[in-house]
């Protein structure tokens, strides 16, 4: 989300990509969902985190072994950062002044985590749970159980809630008070899936944007909440 809250760049398009068929662009909507620009030369665009201060998009380029950085009001790619060879970064989380890339190509559990310039959270499908990281020395600062299978975590913009995406029959959405031990709501949005990676807060509304896929696949839908 842009800083004007005008912009949302959306998750859908590389949300379907593929180990054999990586997406090299990804699209920026307006609220009404309307395509705005298509940018292009995005190798393996994954992850987004936004610099509210500066209106700049921080991409994960998981198939080009850097962040790029996007001008949100120019739409055009200002800078590439390089996260070394054979990194593929997916997930990142901005923490005050530095951005934190999650990355790792194989599944394998060899992945780790890095900052681009100086309480984490993180989603593993391979787990029942989303951990919770302080941001210094990233020692545990605990866990939100949700069950099967956590694919997406975002964080609201006044920090006093937590919105977990798993991929659950019952469940799409559950969010929980920081440090809180139950789910203060939860959200069953569609017979569909929330996509790996697919929730977004908007900084001055209520609205939560949630990609939803098939659970077999297909096309991914963009679907806006009012919380």
């Amino acid at each position: 989300m842009s800083g004007d809250g005008r912009y949302l760049s959306a998750v859908a398009l590389f949300c379907a990509s593929s180990a054999l068929e990586p997406l090299t662009e990804f699209q920026v909507t307006v609220f009404s969902v309307q395509v705005k620009k298509t940018i292009g030369k995005q190798y393996g665009a994954t992850g987004m985190t936004v610099d509210s201060q500066r209106d700049n998009l921080y991409v994960a380029l998981a198939a080009g072994d850097a962040l790029s950085v996007i001008d949100l009001h120019t739409l055009k790619e200002i800078a590439r950062h390089d996260t070394g060879p054979r990194t593929c970064p997916t997930h990142l989380a901005r923490i005050g002044d530095n951005v934190w890339f999650g990355h790792g190509c194989d599944d394998n559990w060899t992945g780790g985590v890095g900052p681009l310039d100086t309480a984490v959270y993180t989603a593993s499908r391979s787990t029942n749970d989303f951990p919770a990281y302080e941001t210094t020395a990233l020692a545990g600062r605990g866990a939100y159980r949700v069950g099967c299978y956590p694919v997406a975590v975002s964080v609201s913009p006044d920090d006093q809630y937590i919105a977990l995406g798993i991929q659950n029959p019952d469940n799409d959405v559950v969010s929980y008070e920081p440090g809180g031990v139950l789910p203060v709501q939860r959200l069953d949005i569609t017979e569909d899936v929330v996509a790996l990676r697919g929730l977004a807060r908007a900084r001055y509304t209520s609205r939560l944007f949630v990609i939803t896929m098939g659970a077999t696949g297909g096309s991914p839908a963009l679907r806006i909440i009012e919380l």
